[in-house]
C-alpha cells in the first residue's frame, strides 16, 4: 500500500479545503493517508493521527505539497535529505514548480498510484558566509544577495573557482539554479536555461555600468561574492523567504549543493510547452 503526505500552506482556505478532498480520495483509492499536524487539527482530525513534515520525509512514498510555488520550495528544503518525490497541487498564481491544477487532482492521483510518472532531480544551491562556515543554507531557486529598502548602491566581487571576474555597483546579484531562472532572475533581465543544463546563472540587479551582464557557468563551479562597501543595509536571501543581514568584508561562498529536489511530473513534460503555458500566453492575452 502506497503511502501519501499532504503538506498544506494553512495559510489558503482553499488548500485545507483541497485537502479534505483528497482524503477521500486517497481512501478511494486503497491507498494510506498521512496528512501533516497542522491540517490535520484544523479539519478536525486528531493531532495524533497527523504528522510532523520530518515523520512524511521519512515514511511516506510521495509528498503532496497544497500550495503555489513559494509553499513548494519552502517544504522542498525541509525535505530534500530523505529523498522523497513531490508533486505540488497549484493553488497559487503562476505555478511554474507546481504540476497540477486542482480540477485535475482526481486523474493526477490515479496516475500516481498507477507509476505513470517521472521524476525531475533539480539542482539545488548551498550557501555559507565567511563568518559563520558552519552555517549552510540551501536554494531551490536563488541565493540573492542585495541593498537594503533604504540603502544605496552596494559594490562587491564577484570570483569564480578562485580566479577574479568583476567588480560591480549594484543592487544586488541572484545566483539562480535553472529552475530559479524563471523566477527572480528572470525579472531582473537573466536567461531562461532549461533545468536539465547543469548551470548557475549570476544576474546583477541594476548593475551602475553599460556593460553588465547575465553570466552562465557550469554548475560544478564555485562562487565568491565579496562585499566591499555597503552604504546602508545589505541582505542575503535564500528563495526569498529567509533574509540574513550582511557587512562589509563577508563573502558568501555559493555552489551547487549535494541534494536535490526530486519534482514529480506526471506526464511526458516539455519544458518549452510549459514555459509556453505558464509565461508567454498569460502575457499574449493581456495585450
Amino acid at each position: 500500500m502506497k503511502k501519501i503526505g499532504i503538506v498544506v500552506n494553512m495559510r489558503k482556505q482553499e488548500a485545507l479545503d483541497t485537502a479534505f478532498r483528497l482524503m477521500k480520495m486517497i481512501d478511494n483509492q486503497g491507498a494510506e493517508l498521512m496528512l501533516c499536524r497542522e491540517a490535520a487539527i484544523s479539519l478536525g482530525i486528531a493531532a495524533d493521527t497527523g504528522y510532523s513534515i520530518q515523520q512524511l520525509g521519512e515514511q511516506a512514498d510521495f509528498l503532496l505539497v497544497l500550495g503555489g510555488d513559494g509553499t513548494l520550495l519552502n517544504i522542498a528544503k525541509a525535505v530534500c535529505s530523505y529523498d522523497i518525490p513531490i508533486l505540488g497541487i497549484n493553488l497559487g498564481r503562476l505555478g511554474f514548480l507546481t504540476e497540477v491544477e486542482v480540477g485535475d487532482l482526481e486523474l493526477a492521483l490515479k496516475q500516481l498510484l498507477k507509476g505513470e510518472y517521472v521524476i525531475e532531480e533539480r539542482t539545488m544551491l548551498e550557501a555559507y558566509s565567511s563568518h559563520n562556515q558552519t552555517v549552510k543554507y540551501l536554494a531551490l531557486n536563488d541565493i540573492v544577495i542585495s541593498r537594503g529598502s533604504l540603502s544605496r548602491i552596494i559594490s562587491y566581487n564577484v570570483v569564480i573557482n578562485d580566479i577574479y571576474l568583476d567588480s560591480y555597483m549594484a543592487d544586488g546579484i541572484i545566483i539562480a539554479t535553472p529552475t530559479g531562472s524563471t523566477a527572480y532572475s528572470l525579472s531582473a533581465g537573466g536567461p531562461i536555461v532549461n533545468p536539465s543544463i547543469p548551470g548557475i546563472v549570476l544576474t546583477p540587479i541594476c548593475p551602475h555600468t553599460l556593460y553588465s551582464r547575465s553570466l552562465v557557468i557550469n554548475n560544478s563551479e564555485k562562487i565568491d561574492i565579496t562585499l566591499t562597501e555597503i552604504r546602508g543595509e545589505a541582505y542575503m536571501t535564500v528563495d526569498g523567504q529567509k533574509g540574513i543581514p550582511l557587512i562589509e568584508d563577508e563573502t558568501i561562498t555559493i555552489c551547487k549543493s549535494s541534494m536535490t529536489t526530486k519534482l514529480i511530473r506526471l506526464k511526458e513534460q516539455n519544458f518549452y510547452k510549459s514555459l509556453r503555458t505558464r509565461l508567454i500566453q498569460p502575457v499574449t492575452k493581456i495585450n
